[in-house]
Protein backbone atom coordinates (compact mmCIF):
# COMPACT_ATOMS: atom_id res chain seq x y z
CA UNK A 1 0.00 0.00 0.00
CA UNK A 2 1.03 3.29 -0.73
CA UNK A 3 1.07 6.26 1.47
CA UNK A 4 -0.11 9.75 0.45
CA UNK A 5 2.79 12.81 1.29
CA UNK A 6 1.64 14.80 4.48
CA UNK A 7 0.16 18.39 3.58
CA UNK A 8 2.57 20.85 3.78
CA UNK A 9 -0.39 23.81 4.61
CA UNK A 10 -0.14 27.10 3.71
CA UNK A 11 3.25 27.69 2.38
CA UNK A 12 4.20 30.83 4.59
CA UNK A 13 7.46 31.77 2.49
CA UNK A 14 5.25 32.82 -0.14
CA UNK A 15 5.83 36.28 -1.56
CA UNK A 16 3.12 39.13 -1.19
CA UNK A 17 0.24 38.96 -3.63
CA UNK A 18 0.17 40.93 -6.71
CA UNK A 19 0.17 44.71 -6.26
CA UNK A 20 -3.02 44.13 -8.52
CA UNK A 21 -4.98 42.16 -6.13
CA UNK A 22 -3.67 44.31 -3.10
CA UNK A 23 -5.05 47.75 -4.75
CA UNK A 24 -8.34 45.86 -5.50
CA UNK A 25 -8.33 44.47 -1.55
CA UNK A 26 -8.06 47.83 -0.15
CA UNK A 27 -10.54 49.52 -2.59
CA UNK A 28 -12.82 46.93 -1.75
CA UNK A 29 -12.06 47.86 1.68
CA UNK A 30 -12.62 51.49 1.40
CA UNK A 31 -15.90 50.99 -0.12
CA UNK A 32 -17.24 48.87 2.55
CA UNK A 33 -16.25 51.46 4.78
CA UNK A 34 -18.53 53.95 3.22
CA UNK A 35 -16.05 55.72 2.58
CA UNK A 36 -13.98 58.24 -0.23
CA UNK A 37 -10.82 58.60 -1.70
CA UNK A 38 -8.89 61.51 -0.29
CA UNK A 39 -8.40 64.43 -3.21
CA UNK A 40 -4.90 64.89 -4.51
CA UNK A 41 -3.46 67.72 -2.71
CA UNK A 42 -3.43 71.25 -4.28
CA UNK A 43 -0.51 72.96 -5.44
CA UNK A 44 0.94 75.42 -3.30
CA UNK A 45 -0.18 79.31 -3.84
CA UNK A 46 3.01 81.36 -4.67
CA UNK A 47 3.42 84.61 -3.21
CA UNK A 48 1.64 86.66 -5.90
CA UNK A 49 -1.57 84.51 -4.92
CA UNK A 50 -1.79 85.03 -1.09
CA UNK A 51 -3.47 87.04 0.48
CA UNK A 52 -1.69 90.61 1.55
CA UNK A 53 -2.54 90.71 5.47
CA UNK A 54 -0.33 93.68 5.88
CA UNK A 55 -1.67 95.33 2.83
CA UNK A 56 -5.07 95.09 3.96
CA UNK A 57 -4.17 96.49 7.15
CA UNK A 58 -2.21 99.48 5.76
CA UNK A 59 -5.42 100.20 4.19
CA UNK A 60 -7.37 100.13 6.79
CA UNK A 61 -4.80 102.91 8.86
CA UNK A 62 -4.82 105.21 5.81
CA UNK A 63 -8.34 104.74 5.74
CA UNK A 64 -8.52 106.04 9.18
CA UNK A 65 -6.42 108.73 8.70
CA UNK A 66 -8.25 110.11 5.77
CA UNK A 67 -11.40 110.33 7.92
CA UNK A 68 -9.43 111.98 11.19
CA UNK A 69 -7.73 114.36 8.62
CA UNK A 70 -11.60 115.68 6.84
CA UNK A 71 -13.03 115.73 10.01
CA UNK A 72 -10.43 118.57 11.12
CA UNK A 73 -10.40 120.09 8.00
CA UNK A 74 -14.20 120.47 8.68
CA UNK A 75 -13.54 121.61 12.26
CA UNK A 76 -10.59 124.53 11.10
CA UNK A 77 -13.07 125.67 8.29
CA UNK A 78 -16.13 126.63 10.79
CA UNK A 79 -13.41 127.96 13.23
CA UNK A 80 -11.96 130.06 10.32
CA UNK A 81 -15.71 131.04 9.55
CA UNK A 82 -16.32 132.13 12.84
CA UNK A 83 -13.06 134.14 13.59
CA UNK A 84 -13.86 135.98 10.21
CA UNK A 85 -16.98 136.79 11.08
CA UNK A 86 -16.01 138.24 14.51
CA UNK A 87 -12.98 139.49 13.49
CA UNK A 88 -15.32 141.69 10.10
CA UNK A 89 -18.28 142.45 13.02
CA UNK A 90 -15.28 144.43 15.36
CA UNK A 91 -14.34 146.08 12.42
CA UNK A 92 -17.84 147.27 11.30
CA UNK A 93 -18.45 148.22 14.90
CA UNK A 94 -14.91 150.09 14.76
CA UNK A 95 -15.96 152.23 11.82
CA UNK A 96 -19.54 152.63 12.77
CA UNK A 97 -18.45 154.23 16.31
CA UNK A 98 -16.24 156.33 14.32
CA UNK A 99 -18.36 157.49 11.98
CA UNK A 100 -21.13 158.30 14.65
CA UNK A 101 -18.23 159.72 17.23
CA UNK A 102 -17.43 162.27 14.07
CA UNK A 103 -20.86 163.14 13.63
CA UNK A 104 -22.03 163.92 16.72
CA UNK A 105 -19.16 165.94 17.52
CA UNK A 106 -19.54 167.87 14.92
CA UNK A 107 -23.38 168.41 15.45
CA UNK A 108 -22.81 169.34 18.70
CA UNK A 109 -20.77 172.20 17.77
CA UNK A 110 -22.17 173.33 14.96
CA UNK A 111 -25.22 175.54 15.80
CA UNK A 112 -27.24 178.93 13.98
CA UNK A 113 -29.41 180.94 16.63
CA UNK A 114 -31.69 181.67 13.64
CA UNK A 115 -32.85 177.88 13.63
CA UNK A 116 -31.61 175.44 16.90
CA UNK A 117 -34.50 173.29 16.48
CA UNK A 118 -32.24 171.62 13.02
CA UNK A 119 -29.10 171.48 15.54
CA UNK A 120 -31.09 170.08 18.68
CA UNK A 121 -32.86 167.23 16.29
CA UNK A 122 -28.95 166.51 14.92
CA UNK A 123 -27.41 165.86 18.19
CA UNK A 124 -30.46 163.97 19.65
CA UNK A 125 -30.85 161.89 16.46
CA UNK A 126 -27.22 160.73 17.44
CA UNK A 127 -27.88 160.64 21.70
CA UNK A 128 -29.26 157.77 23.75
CA UNK A 129 -29.82 157.40 27.80
CA UNK A 130 -28.08 159.76 30.15
CA UNK A 131 -27.06 162.45 27.81
CA UNK A 132 -30.28 163.04 25.51
CA UNK A 133 -32.14 163.20 28.85
CA UNK A 134 -29.68 165.94 29.86
CA UNK A 135 -29.49 167.78 26.53
CA UNK A 136 -33.35 167.79 26.49
CA UNK A 137 -33.59 169.50 30.10
CA UNK A 138 -30.93 172.06 29.23
CA UNK A 139 -31.78 172.88 25.61
CA UNK A 140 -34.20 175.84 26.52
CA UNK A 141 -31.01 177.80 28.81
CA UNK A 142 -28.67 177.10 25.95
CA UNK A 143 -30.81 178.26 23.18
CA UNK A 144 -31.74 181.07 25.04
CA UNK A 145 -28.44 181.87 25.72
CA UNK A 146 -27.12 181.39 21.76
CA UNK A 147 -30.13 183.73 20.84
CA UNK A 148 -29.21 186.37 23.18
CA UNK A 149 -25.71 186.90 21.88
CA UNK A 150 -26.88 185.55 18.14
CA UNK A 151 -24.16 182.66 18.00
CA UNK A 152 -23.64 181.07 15.69
CA UNK A 153 -21.17 177.82 15.34
CA UNK A 154 -19.49 176.20 12.07
CA UNK A 155 -17.46 172.93 13.59
CA UNK A 156 -14.90 170.77 11.76
CA UNK A 157 -13.51 167.30 13.24
CA UNK A 158 -9.91 166.71 13.08
CA UNK A 159 -9.07 163.44 14.52
CA UNK A 160 -10.90 160.46 16.05
CA UNK A 161 -9.73 158.07 18.48
CA UNK A 162 -11.79 155.14 18.51
CA UNK A 163 -10.92 152.99 22.12
CA UNK A 164 -12.13 149.38 23.09
CA UNK A 165 -15.25 148.14 21.93
CA UNK A 166 -16.98 145.38 23.95
CA UNK A 167 -19.81 144.30 25.43
CA UNK A 168 -22.08 146.38 23.08
CA UNK A 169 -20.11 149.78 24.72
CA UNK A 170 -17.40 152.10 23.14
CA UNK A 171 -15.51 154.84 23.75
CA UNK A 172 -13.90 157.40 21.41
CA UNK A 173 -12.13 160.62 21.73
CA UNK A 174 -12.99 163.80 19.21
CA UNK A 175 -10.60 167.00 18.75
CA UNK A 176 -12.54 169.87 16.78
CA UNK A 177 -11.85 173.09 15.80
CA UNK A 178 -15.09 175.24 16.37
CA UNK A 179 -15.63 178.62 14.78
CA UNK A 180 -18.41 180.65 16.90
CA UNK A 181 -19.36 183.82 15.41
CA UNK A 182 -21.96 186.28 17.32
CA UNK A 183 -22.01 190.10 18.57
CA UNK A 184 -19.13 189.31 20.59
CA UNK A 185 -17.54 189.13 17.36
CA UNK A 186 -15.46 186.17 15.66
CA UNK A 187 -13.93 183.98 18.01
CA UNK A 188 -11.97 180.53 17.11
CA UNK A 189 -11.77 177.73 19.27
CA UNK A 190 -9.04 174.90 18.45
CA UNK A 191 -8.14 171.36 19.56
CA UNK A 192 -11.45 171.12 21.80
CA UNK A 193 -11.27 167.45 23.14
CA UNK A 194 -14.04 165.57 23.44
CA UNK A 195 -14.75 162.19 25.40
CA UNK A 196 -17.69 160.35 24.07
CA UNK A 197 -19.15 156.95 25.76
CA UNK A 198 -21.29 154.95 23.37
CA UNK A 199 -23.67 151.88 23.44
CA UNK A 200 -25.77 150.25 20.95
CA UNK A 201 -28.88 150.15 20.90
CA UNK A 202 -31.06 148.27 18.60
CA UNK A 203 -27.94 147.46 16.10
CA UNK A 204 -26.87 151.14 16.36
CA UNK A 205 -24.47 153.13 17.54
CA UNK A 206 -25.44 156.02 20.26
CA UNK A 207 -23.90 158.59 22.47
CA UNK A 208 -24.35 158.08 25.94
CA UNK A 209 -22.58 160.49 27.81
CA UNK A 210 -20.23 163.74 27.01
CA UNK A 211 -17.23 164.63 28.85
CA UNK A 212 -15.15 167.64 27.77
CA UNK A 213 -11.37 167.17 28.43
CA UNK A 214 -10.54 170.56 27.06
CA UNK A 215 -9.60 172.39 30.87
CA UNK A 216 -10.12 176.44 29.93
CA UNK A 217 -12.58 178.65 30.81
CA UNK A 218 -13.97 179.25 27.46
CA UNK A 219 -15.05 175.34 27.02
CA UNK A 220 -16.38 175.68 23.63
CA UNK A 221 -19.28 172.57 24.90
CA UNK A 222 -22.96 173.59 25.29
CA UNK A 223 -23.97 170.48 27.10
CA UNK A 224 -25.35 170.71 30.83
CA UNK A 225 -22.69 171.13 33.72
CA UNK A 226 -23.56 171.07 37.34
CA UNK A 227 -21.79 174.71 37.47
CA UNK A 228 -23.57 177.96 37.41
CA UNK A 229 -24.86 178.97 34.07
CA UNK A 230 -22.00 180.83 32.15
CA UNK A 231 -23.36 184.61 31.42
CA UNK A 232 -21.62 184.69 28.32
CA UNK A 233 -22.23 182.93 24.84
CA UNK A 234 -20.37 179.22 23.65
CA UNK A 235 -16.77 180.40 23.56
CA UNK A 236 -17.08 182.93 25.15
CA UNK A 237 -15.47 183.30 28.93
CA UNK A 238 -18.31 184.24 31.52
CA UNK A 239 -18.82 187.77 32.33
CA UNK A 240 -16.66 188.90 29.91
CA UNK A 241 -19.59 191.23 28.57
CA UNK A 242 -20.72 191.61 31.43
CA UNK A 243 -17.54 193.12 32.61
CA UNK A 244 -17.60 195.04 28.82
CA UNK A 245 -20.73 197.16 30.16
CA UNK A 246 -19.35 197.71 33.98
CA UNK A 247 -16.26 199.77 32.29
CA UNK A 248 -18.73 201.98 30.24
CA UNK A 249 -20.78 202.68 32.94
CA UNK A 250 -17.84 203.98 35.08
CA UNK A 251 -16.47 205.75 32.41
CA UNK A 252 -19.96 207.64 31.45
Amino acid sequence: MTSLPDDPGPDTDAGPPPDGDAAGGRELEAQRAGSRPAPPPEPDAGPADRPAGGRSGWTILTTALAVVFAAVAVLLAVVTVRLQSDLEEVRGDRAEVERVAGQFSEALLTYDHRDLDVARDRVLALSTGRFRREYEEAFEGLAALVEGFEASSTATVKAIFVGDISDGAAQAITVVDALVEGTAGPRPLLDSYIRLDLVKVDGAWRVDFVTSLTFAEDDPLPIPTDGDTPSGPPGEEPGGSGGAGDQEGGSG
